[in-house]
């Protein structure tokens, strides 16, 4: 033959292809290897703008794997346009002409290889060139960690890394489509990229698909990562290879368990259930999430995502002394946005693990925290005040139009800077905390900086009791006021910008009561007497009050002595505006 063919023995046998290996699995390719599985015989793929230019064979259009011709960037053809008939080996020459109608196919529209991926395609491409030169410096083109591989290994390496970027090719690649053939490039510049940044790159790649993983014994990828990563005794992969995948594992994985042992150090989401009181798909979302720091590991025949047990018995510890931002608040007898601000200030500390805003919507503090406050607070409390003392939570009252200060309150109380001391009752320190009447007006100018303010549920939304707080109001009248004004009323949450527009315009009797230090009666009466526009049964126009009634006695007038007309006609001596 070849004499007939007037070509060299050698050079005959080499473009047979012959087998390298006793099965014949391996096959020779231009001085490097291919798998036999690899190379496509019967069907003739060929590139038109390749034949336009030279009307010859190129070897390379026989690897099934490759979908494109790295000369013309052709995605590869073999269907005549005219008959429609699939390309054989039927006559030796006229390669350019179909094998059924003689129709030409050069004339052929063949789709192009995107330009951004053609450099990637090329270095895989020259995995498998007849040049020596060539695969050697597709062979450098790749990480540091890949050169004690041979070109063949590379290419055999990419084209196992398809399936794990596209589960539409799976490691059967005697079935990747040629309809397919865009995708499939893309694919396979993919896998280049993961070669050209190894071992990171596959690392990162399979973490994240095992991290968005649904069911509970999936890799994320369609059993494609565990089926590269285990690698068969039967494949016909070189040592080297071999070692690639193991030390890949090494990087990967910590030490797997045996059967269902447990990994030391590692638990497992049932075990993490268990310990942290939910079920596992709260905690299959967390995970997702990336609230929790993972482990990789090996499991008998599937690969998992585990769960690092210190960080999981710390969290499991904190669960029992948490205390959520409602029950701080009414231990304090303040509203939540309050308890927000003593977090704010540092004056609560908080739980600072991810999980617990993630899980509990809103920042979690302790019960050691609490109580290490009321601590602070009996220590600074005077045995007894001097002058006319009130309850704090009465003395806030002065404060309307906006949320109360409570977090600056406290830190004042806290460091001397208002002297208070506390009552023989029980429950809510509000309550509990009298200052003096003379320190109300300082109360009154404390604000909160909103600078300081993290990202707390309770700057959105307040509940209907801490919208009472804001109006004065008790929780019933707070609800007949709302629904004036607004129609989520009867919502368990309200919008914090919507309460705060009403409060903008309504004062209550008892802030009046508060800031011109009289009784609560008499405050009713002094607003009626100034004709003073009712919102509300209790509630009156602030804009109007601060300008008849405040303003009138503006810069801390005396209004002792000073004629007040009531609606009775009577005149009243009133106390001093604060």
């Amino acid at each position: 033959m070849a004499e007939a063919l007037q070509v060299d023995v050698s050079e005959l046998i080499l473009r047979a292809h012959p087998p390298t290996d006793a099965k014949g699995d391996i096959l020779e390719w231009f001085g490097s290897t291919i798998e036999r599985r690899d190379l496509r015989t019967k069907v003739r793929r060929f590139s038109p703008s390749s034949l336009a230019s030279s009307a010859h064979h190129r070897a390379i259009w026989q690897l099934q794997p490759l979908c494109f011709c790295p000369e013309s960037w052709d995605y590869l053809v073999d269907t005549c346009e005219i008959c429609h008939k699939i390309q054989r080996w039927y006559h030796a020459s006229g390669l350019e002409r179909c094998d059924h109608c003689a129709g030409d196919l050069r004339q052929i529209r063949a789709e192009q290889v995107a330009p951004e991926i053609r450099p990637q395609l090329e270095i895989l491409a020259g995995f498998v060139s007849h040049s020596a030169e060539v695969r050697e410096r597709s062979k450098l083109a790749c990480g540091e960690e890949l050169q004690h591989l041979s070109p063949a290994d590379l290419f055999e390496l990419s084209l196992r890394l398809v399936s794990i970027i596209d589960q539409k090719f799976t490691a059967r690649r005697d079935k990747w489509s040629s309809k397919d053939a865009p995708r499939l490039a893309r694919a396979l510049a993919k896998t280049v990229e993961l070669l050209l940044d190894w071992p990171s790159s596959v690392e990162n790649i399979i973490k994240e698909r095992l991290h968005n993983r649904k069911a509970r014994h999936s890799d994320g990828n369609g059993g494609a990562t565990m089926q590269f990563l285990a690698l068969r005794k039967s494949e016909h992969v070189s040592v080297a290879f071999a070692q690639l995948v193991e030390t890949l594992c090494s990087n990967l994985l910590i030490e797997a368990g045996v059967g269902d042992a447990p990994v030391e150090g590692v638990l497992r989401i049932r075990d993490v259930a268990n310990r942290l009181g939910l079920a596992t798909g709260p905690v299959a979302d967390l995970r997702r999430a990336g609230i929790f720091q993972t482990r990789v590991a090996l499991g008998t025949a599937f690969i998992f995502e585990g769960f690092v047990e210190a960080e999981i018995e710390a969290i499991a510890t904190d669960i029992k002394r948490r205390c959520d931002l409602r029950s701080a608040a009414r231990r304090l007898g303040i509203s939540c946005h309050g308890v927000e601000q003593l977090m704010a200030l540092g004056v609560l500390p908080l739980l600072d693990h991810q999980f617990f805003k993630a899980r509990y919507g809103a920042p979690q503090t302790t019960t050691e925290a609490l109580e290490a406050l009321e601590r602070r607070l009996l220590e600074q409390a005077h045995p007894q005040l001097n002058g006319k003392s009130i309850a704090l939570h009465r003395a806030v009252q002065a404060i309307g139009g906006r949320q109360k200060p409570w977090g600056p309150i406290l830190q004042a109380l806290l460091n001397g800077e208002i002297p208070f001391a506390i009552n023989n009752l029980t429950g809510a320190w509000s309550r509990r905390i009298i200052v003096d009447k003379n320190h109300v007006a300082v109360l009154r100018d404390l604000e909160f900086d909103p600078t300081a303010y993290r990202d707390f549920p309770y700057a959105q939304v307040m509940t209907r009791v801490d919208a009472g707080e804001v109006f004065n109001l008790p929780p019933g009248e707070t609800i007949h006021l709302l629904r004036q004004f607004d129609s989520t009323a009867h919502c368990k949450d309200l919008p914090v910008s919507c309460v705060l527009e009403i409060a903008k315009q309504q004062i209550a009797s008892v802030e009046i009561s508060m800031r011109l230090r009289t009784s609560l009666a008499r405050a009713h009466r002094h607003a009626a007497a100034h004709n003073l526009p009712r919102l509300h049964d209790v509630s009156w126009c602030r804009p109007t009050a601060d300008r008849v009634v405040f303003g009138h006695l503006a810069n801390g007038a005396d209004l002792h002595g000073e004629q007040v007309r009531t609606c009775s006609g009577v005149s009243r001596r009133e106390g001093k505006m604060i």
